[in-house]
């Protein structure tokens, strides 16, 4: 079974073009469900606590693999988490049309059409700031199985939309992976990526964005932890959609003797788990002077805090850089003194 990141981005640009007060929308996808092949998933979407599985009934496929998979993301307060558990309790040969290749379960929160409004702030574009933190645990019972624990951030800017005219904005989206493979000797790996592109083409022609940093709080595979962190300049009653993604996934160790994948995957007996029902936060910072206005619940918890100084151009873009120095020296970023700024921290 294969689990898309994010399937929600198309849905977030139509929505931020056509619906202006729309509120928090939820998605959750686990699988597999059933044998019938790639699409053997439960999705379930739309307000309110959402849940998939929450019985925590386990499915064994045809090929034997025993599965467990949950997801949940509740709307009304931002909540989301899941799990995903496969266990293979001997070699198989996994045909790629019609078998699970893995168990896998996803939340998606999506906050949607903020307006930026300029209460005396001063300039016409400001920086906000959009954290993602989550966290979780990887568990190998037997083997070295195949682990993923997926954080995605993305941003959708769009200026006024005033028929007949095109809007013109942005799609930013990031994306950091703890990964856990034969390949690494079951070691966690962390990957990342970032990018930029024209929101109307939706990635069709990208490049990568210098706004975006990675601050990893905990990489052991009992404790991975992370934020990822985006600067994206907004415009006065720009509108803007905000998609959180988590996903994890659990799929059996190949077989290290057959790389033809012609006639199916080989895998052996192994098992393991991905835990991810622990909760994140996502947070929108924002000077002061400047203000958000949504029909959006989840933005009740508004704090305003002093304005925070602005960091040349220059040294934004040094930003990543400065991050893998200080690591290097032992240091935290936590450790260091939070930055003054309007924070509205959307617990999820």
């Amino acid at each position: 079974m294969a689990l898309n990141k994010p399937n929600l981005l198309g849905v977030a640009i139509l929505s931020t073009l056509f619906c202006a007060n729309a509120f928090g929308h939820g998605q959750v996808v686990r699988g597999p469900v059933d044998d019938s092949g790639l699409n053997d998933s439960e999705v379930i979407d739309g307000e309110g606590l959402l849940e998939a599985n929450a019985a925590m009934t386990p499915f064994v496929t045809s090929k034997g693999m025993e599965t467990l998979t949950y997801a949940r993301v509740d709307t009304s307060n931002g909540t989301m988490g899941g799990y995903a558990g496969m266990t293979m309790t001997s070699s198989a040969v996994l045909d790629l049309g019609t078998d699970a290749l893995g168990a896998s379960a996803g939340s998606i929160l999506q906050v949607q059409d903020f307006t930026v409004v300029n209460n005396g702030g001063g300039a016409a574009v400001v920086d906000a700031t959009f954290e993602f933190e989550f966290h979780g645990t990887f568990a190998t019972h037997s083997g070295t199985p195949t682990l993923d624990l997926s954080g995605v951030l993305s941003v959708v800017t769009l200026d006024q939309f005033i028929p007949p005219t095109i809007p013109e904005g942005r799609l930013f989206i990031s994306t950091l992976s703890f990964v856990s493979t034969a390949l690494s000797g079951g070691a966690v790996e962390i990957l990342t990526e970032s990018e930029e592109s024209d929101a109307l083409t939706s990635g069709v022609i990208s490049s990568p964005f210098a706004g975006t940093s990675f601050e990893i709080l905990g990489s052991d595979a009992s404790n991975l932890h992370a934020i990822i962190r985006m600067v994206v300049p907004l415009a006065t009653d720009d509108v803007f959609t905000v998609v959180a993604n988590l996903i994890g996934l659990a799929a059996p160790e190949p077989d290290p003797n057959d790389s033809d994948i012609e006639d199916g995957i080989s895998v052996l007996a192994s098992s393991g788990a991905v835990d991810f029902s622990n909760t994140g936060s996502l947070r929108i910072l924002l000077p002061e002077g400047y203000s958000f206005q949504s029909a959006d619940p989840l933005l009740g918890n508004v704090t305003i805090a002093t304005t925070p100084v602005p960091l040349p151009a220059s040294l934004l873009l040094m930003a990543p850089a400065l991050a893998v120095l200080a690591r290097r020296r032992g240091r935290r970023a936590n450790d260091m003194p939070a930055t003054s700024s309007a924070d509205i921290a959307i617990e999820i």
